[in-house]
């Protein structure tokens, strides 16, 4: 990190394109909207790992595009949903991007698919880094 004052650029180094971030939010949303929250995981299937998997087409993108991210940004956005849920302030995310990246032991797209409210915390951290999608929901390079 540079010690210069920031104009465009976020203060914040997330370590993931902030149009990557917001495509999540994008998913995460169509995926919400699809699928109740008491609806999620309550099948008493044989196969209880197949039981909780949605089949929705939204859902599906969004195990798609998070497989596809690499260790960093994963854990980047595992920092920001803990920075969202308004437990820490701006202040925390580097401390909270190097625990996640610490914690190399779980999935995170089981992880991230399975928060609640996950695009909920992801705009509650990037406001909290002074930070808007607007205008970036269907993009993500």
């Amino acid at each position: 990190m540079n010690d210069e004052p920031a104009t465009e650029e976020p203060a914040t180094e997330l370590d993931i394109g902030l149009a990557k971030v917001c495509f999540v939010i994008a998913l995460a949303r169509e995926f919400d909207s699809q699928t109740p929250l008491d609806e999620r995981g309550d099948d008493d299937d044989d196969d209880p790992e197949l039981a909780d998997v949605p089949q929705s087409p939204a859902y599906q993108e969004l195990v798609q595009f998070l497989s596809g991210l690499n260790r960093d940004e994963s854990s980047a956005l595992v920092a920001l949903v803990w920075l969202g849920r308004d437990d820490y302030g701006a202040e925390d995310y580097p401390d909270l991007l190097e625990q996640a990246r610490e914690q190399s032991g779980g999935d995170p797209v089981t992880y991230l698919t399975g928060v609640p409210l996950l695009a909920d915390h992801l705009e509650n951290a990037l406001s909290a880094l002074d930070l808007i999608c607007e205008g970036m929901d269907s993009e993500h390079g």
